[in-house]
């Protein structure tokens, strides 16, 4: 039990920076400085403010000094981000997947989000989800070198989920990358390249079969809401439907599926 609750207040400290991303980085702010503040009244909150969901729960959904509606979406991610932490645990005990991947799903969680209120893929995001991929692969290239890759950096891959290593990084970033670009092109702008950068960032992270499946999956997804939405007359046959939310729920889906 107090393993799970670990990763309940790891999931749940985490999902709060998470929504500090959300907020900021479209607004090319920094998420560090200043501290958190109310995006109504610019007040800077206090640490009884900050509790992630019970803080939400104890004001009723309002800020405390204006008095203004908190959206939901802050509890809603901070819940998110703990049932994938959770999953992770089930899957991976307190191995390094358990860390790695955790900071991979609450990326893509963030990306989503991001996605979907602003329609963009902010560079500062997927490039380091690249980049943190491919040192992930370089170091443990290293650690097998120096005959101390521990046992558990292979243990409960997921099906679709390739071995670590600088090669299955590089290779997965570039085929995720391309088969996304290719789409872009056939498309003629049905698809954008902040999708082609965040499909490469989940080929750095989960290798090439899972980028080239992911597409498919992501295909899938999109489609059903795209015609659950017109059907219910949300959308319209123009209107866009940010892509970067399906891709990255495929990826959490081929990070997850045992076969």
């Amino acid at each position: 039990m107090i393993a799970w609750f670990v990763v309940v207040v790891l999931g749940l400290v985490v999902g709060s920076f998470v929504n500090v991303v959300i907020w900021r980085v479209p607004r090319r702010e920094s998420v560090v400085l200043p501290g958190s503040y109310c995006p109504h009244c610019g007040t800077r909150l206090s640490p009884r403010d900050l509790v992630p969901v019970f803080s939400y729960l104890a004001l009723k959904g309002k800020c405390r000094y204006c008095r203004e509606p908190i959206a939901w979406e802050y509890p809603v991610v901070e819940i998110t981000n703990v049932l994938l932490y959770l999953l992770l645990y089930a899957h991976f005990g307190f191995s390094l997947q358990l860390w790695l991947f955790g900071a991979f799903f609450s990326g893509l969680l963030a990306l989503a989000f991001i996605d979907l209120h602003h329609g963009i893929l902010p560079n500062r995001l997927t490039i380091l989800g690249i980049a943190v991929g491919l040192l992930w692969g370089g170091a443990v290239d290293l650690l097998r070198v120096w005959g101390r890759a521990p046992a558990s950096l292979t243990f409960n891959l997921g099906t679709y989920v390739a071995e670590f290593s600088i090669l299955a990084a590089g290779l997965g970033a570039l085929v995720g990358g391309a088969v996304v670009l290719l789409v872009v092109v056939i498309s003629r702008g049905g698809m954008g390249l902040g999708d082609v950068k965040l499909n490469a960032m989940i080929g750095a992270f989960l290798g090439w079969r899972a980028a080239l499946y992911n597409l498919f999956v992501a295909a899938l997804l999109g489609s059903v809401v795209a015609i659950v939405l017109l059907m219910t007359g949300k959308k319209g046959r123009k209107d866009a439907i940010p892509f970067g939310p399906y891709l990255a729920l495929g990826a959490i889906i081929l990070t997850l599926y045992r076969g």
